[in-house]
């Protein structure tokens, strides 16, 4: 135990003369998330924004319909701009964006590194990219080798993006498939119509509406979040473009708007059938969506903002079990510093959900936030049959501070208490990032008391330039429960979302590079080691070594 302790110490004492990119990519995509931290993002959206983040969304340019399919704006948000754009021009200046209908300042600070303020022509809403043509293509390998076992990964995802028409292929093997052949495809093929605003998509797609009661692929409802997550972003029906669209629902699609009204329909080959009306209003927009796949479900939602505040709900009925289900909720800024939100919820499963959140900034040149946030559950069915009410409450508390020009603190104390099973859940969560000109040095740790007492540590050191970035990290664990497991982030090439359990008593290294070849050709190179030397003889686990390699072409 004294050996591990000392190896982490290890760990914690680089000394402190590297440090990185100012915003971190990760960051961008944990802030528009609104989730308390990177383990928290699930993988379908963590990939989409990372697109995003290399491809911005060009709002001055695009269709409503282009507008809605990115996943970034609503649909209430895309009719306001494509109107003030009709009647304004183009949105020169962030500012400007955020007094469009639908936006405000907090979410287009958030908004701001996925989108691109690019300038049309003087026909604003025809000006398009209509000449322009892109093309990615990704491959990727892996190799994991370890004393009992050894096997292998690849995959290879496309996407050609021609104004109106989008077209992606994705083939991928999982290190679980019994043969060499792939194990996993998609593919999708999208078309946005010229003089009517309609688009239709064959192969995979996404379908989400409303606030995700009835049709939501890839996503769940998480409220130790910022209040800027608990309100869901509908974008109705998109085309997938991954590795593998594991999600996703494969059929057609189709989308057509008829003044303010917008319909839409698709059948999955798996027999499941959605059906969406929505209109859009001066305020907001409220939508009808029905589900058909051996049950039949329909739901009502709504989404308006008066004066600043966002009010949201859907209401769900189930035609065949006679269940309902309901979620509603607000957010607001009372102040210039401050924003809060709540959430009421009552699911099929016959659970009652609450949750309130709240976010405070402070400080001027030293900027800082702190975030609170709470969730109540009660289960009208006990989970267990020695207790009589099941009751679920978890709250959280994050502290972030600029404590000098280059440290900044970031605190996280979480505590899930429960009436059955393993009562509680207590973390508290410790990081700093200390930035100097192209290096950044992250550290963190990470306590966790549940079944036992859990610890784990590590350093970070991300190094970046015009055509190379390496991110390097060295950690050490001490995990004795498998209910105790610890979640980490790790950097990986894109469109891979990476997110191990830690346990055992064990050290891990691992690195990242990526190295852009040329204009059109980027490398991306991982490795890692795992090995667990401080555990018992009886326990003793073998090490793991893994090397990934993936190079993305752009022409």
């Amino acid at each position: 135990m004294w050996r591990l302790i000392h190896a982490m110490i290890i760990c914690l004492s680089f000394p402190y003369v590297t440090s990185a990119q100012s915003e971190d990519e990760i960051d961008k995509i944990a802030a528009f998330s609104g989730v308390s931290s990177e383990e928290e993002i699930s993988s379908e959206e963590f990939e989409l924004l990372q697109d995003a983040l290399r491809h911005p969304l060009k709002v001055n340019l695009l269709s409503r319909s282009r507008l809605v399919s990115s996943g970034l704006l609503t649909a209430y948000q895309a009719a306001s701009l494509i109107d003030y754009r009709r009647r304004f021009g183009n949105v020169l200046s962030y500012a400007e964006l955020a007094m469009v209908d639908g936006f405000g300042q907090h979410y287009v600070e958030v908004l701001k590194p996925f989108i691109s303020l690019d300038i049309g022509g003087q026909d604003v809403l025809s000006a398009t990219e209509t000449n322009k043509v892109y093309n990615d293509l990704s491959l990727r390998g892996g190799y994991r080798y370890a004393v009992d076992e050894q096997d292998w990964q690849y995959g290879l995802k496309y996407a050609l993006d021609a104004s109106r028409f989008r077209l992606s292929f994705g083939a991928s093997r999982s290190r679980s498939a019994k043969t060499g052949a792939p194990s996993d495809y998609t593919g999708s093929l999208s078309y946005d119509f010229k003089r009517i605003d309609a688009k239709v998509i064959l192969g995979d797609y996404n379908a989400r509406f409303g606030q995700g009661l009835l049709a939501w692929n890839g996503s769940f409802i998480n409220t130790l979040t910022s209040p800027s997550g608990y309100m869901k972003k509908p974008s109705g029906i998109t085309p997938v473009r991954s590795f593998t669209g594991s999600v996703a629902n494969t059929g057609i699609a189709s989308e057509f708007g008829i003044g303010r009204f917008y319909i839409t329909s698709a059948y999955a080959l798996s027999g499941l059938k959605t059906a969406n009306v929505r209109r859009i209003g001066r305020l907001g927009s409220v939508g009808l969506t029905t589900v058909c796949d051996g049950s039949w479900k329909s739901s009502i939602d709504a989404a308006i903002c008066i004066k600043g505040v966002n009010f949201f709900g859907e209401s769900a009925y189930d035609w065949i079990e006679h269940s309902t289900a309901f979620v509603a909720g607000t957010d607001f800024s009372p102040h210039e510093n401050l924003r809060m939100a709540s959430l009421l919820n009552w699911t099929q499963s016959k659970q009652w959900q609450a949750a309130f959140s709240g976010n405070l900034t402070h400080g001027n040149q030293r900027q800082g936030s702190l975030t609170f946030s709470s969730d109540f559950l009660y289960h009208l069915t006990p989970k267990d049959k020695s207790v009589k009410h099941s009751i679920q409450l978890k709250s959280q508390l994050r502290w972030e501070y600029k404590v000098l020009e280059q440290l900044t603190l970031r605190i996280r104390l979480s505590d899930r208490f429960r009436t059955w099973g393993l009562n509680h859940r207590t973390e508290l969560r410790l990081e700093t990032a200390v930035p100097l000109k192209s290096w950044l040095l992250d550290t963190r740790v990470h306590v966790l008391k549940s079944r036992s007492h859990s610890i784990l540590a590590y350093v970070d050191a991300s190094y970046r330039t015009a055509a190379i970035t390496l991110h390097l990290r060295a950690g050490a664990f001490c995990v004795d429960n498998w209910d105790d497991r610890i979640y980490v982030y790790e950097y990986d090439a894109p469109g891979s979302f990476n997110v191990p359990a830690y346990y055992g008593r064990g050290v891990w290294t691992a690195s990242v590079l990526s190295w852009k070849l040329s204009r059109a050709v980027r490398l991306y190179v991982r490795g890692c080691y795992i090995s667990y030397p401080f555990m018992s003889v009886e326990k003793k686990k073998p090490g793991k070594a893994e090397l990934k390699l993936q190079t993305i072409f752009k022409f």
